[in-house]
């Protein structure tokens, strides 16, 4: 019976050297380190998420949340240190209406990107915050206050 358990052995060995493996991971890490620089956040029903940045480079995170400006609340940014990354909203995209419904729901997207003057001396990753408030501008007077619960907060280590 002992035997039949070394052949088995045997052939996995045969089968999945070392030296392949150690290759097809090194080939794995190269895959995931040459990026496009874009990064989709993940965002559906969560509260948070998180995305890194090459600081003075061309990365972006993208954020999208669902939302309905009909409502008259949309997402509006806050971000902890502007020295650090900026963001850019794009263009609201609305849900598909194939029964012409109204006030029908869609996408608020944002860009996240590093901001030009981030210090590139310290070699240090920097962590900073994007926290995404779901409110009406003007019940906050376009400033959002820290009364109010983010509807989304982004983490973003910048490298």
């Amino acid at each position: 019976h002992t035997h039949t358990h070394t052949h088995t052995h045997n052939f996995i060995n045969w089968h999945f050297p070392m030296m392949g493996l150690r290759i097809l991971l090194s080939l794995l890490l190269l895959a995931t380190s040459v990026r496009s620089g874009i990064v989709s956040v993940e965002t559906d029903g969560l509260k948070q998420g998180s995305c890194s940045l090459q600081k003075n480079s061309n990365d972006e995170c993208m954020v999208s949340l669902k939302g309905n400006p009909t409502t008259g609340f949309r997402w509006l940014p806050k971000v902890e240190n502007p020295s650090l990354v900026k963001t850019v909203e794009l263009e609201y995209q609305g849900d598909p209406n194939p029964s012409g419904m109204m006030g029908v729901g869609g996408t608020f997207r944002f860009r996240v990107i590093p901001t030009v003057t981030t210090p590139d001396a310290s070699m240090a990753i920097v962590n900073t915050q994007v926290k995404f408030y779901y409110a009406r501008p003007f019940t906050v007077h376009g400033e959002v206050t820290d009364a109010v619960e983010p509807g989304f907060v982004l983490d973003i280590s910048i490298r």
